[in-house]
């Protein structure tokens, strides 16, 4: 399968195990659909979608809570655990912190509760993704640590792109570039979710 049609089975794979919190979503699951390592799956699935794999299950997770809440009588308790949450409180602050509103108070008919819906892939023609086995070879560039803390990444990194336009390394790597192909390229490495994200340019 082409990277495209992996990552549609891996969203697929999720969608099955939202709601079975006896059935966790398993990372070597997604490593072995993605034939990848699971931590570099995720440095991709958040570079192509600018947002992390782990908060996208979790979006996903609260806006089908919501839709519970609106459309059915279940009680908050069931709720947060049909959803993987360890107790009501758990479920109470992740679904205000992605809501706006508290869950009891998101069944009334004028609240408009957030939605983000699942993701398709196969129907964005404007990605085009393959994993290639590349021999050894050496990078030259400039590198930054960002954290990734409230997203911070999503705004430091397009920043460090522009300095380097503005400050001549930009030009100065593109004028070293003996590789082939030829190009500057982004890369993530030291990945962590909840530590930092690495930004290299060669």
């Amino acid at each position: 399968m082409e990277w495209n049609e992996k990552l549609q089975v891996i969203i697929d794979y999720v969608e099955n195990h939202l709601q079975r919190k006896e059935e966790v979503i398993d990372s070597e699951e997604i490593s072995k659909i993605a034939e990848c390592s699971f931590g570099f799956f995720q440095k991709v699935f958040s570079y192509m979608n600018g947002i992390s794999f782990a908060e996208y299950i979790r979006s996903r997770k609260l806006t089908l809570a919501g839709y519970d809440l609106k459309s059915t009588d279940l009680k908050v308790i069931d709720i947060s655990y049909k959803y993987g949450y360890d107790s009501p409180t758990s479920f109470t602050k992740a679904f205000e912190h992605f809501h706006g509103v508290s869950p009891r108070n998101a069944r009334n008919p004028n609240v408009v509760l957030k939605v983000v819906p699942k993701m398709q892939i196969l129907e964005r023609p404007e990605y085009s993704w393959k994993l290639e086995q590349k021999a050894g070879f050496r990078l030259v560039g400039k590198s930054i640590t960002v954290s990734c803390e409230n997203n911070l990444h999503f705004r430091k990194i397009p920043e460090f792109w522009n300095a380097c336009q503005r400050n001549g390394i930009f030009a100065k790597l593109v004028s070293i570039d003996t590789a082939t192909p030829k190009g500057i390229f982004g890369l993530f490495g030291m990945y962590d979710e909840h530590l930092h994200e690495k930004e290299v340019q060669r």
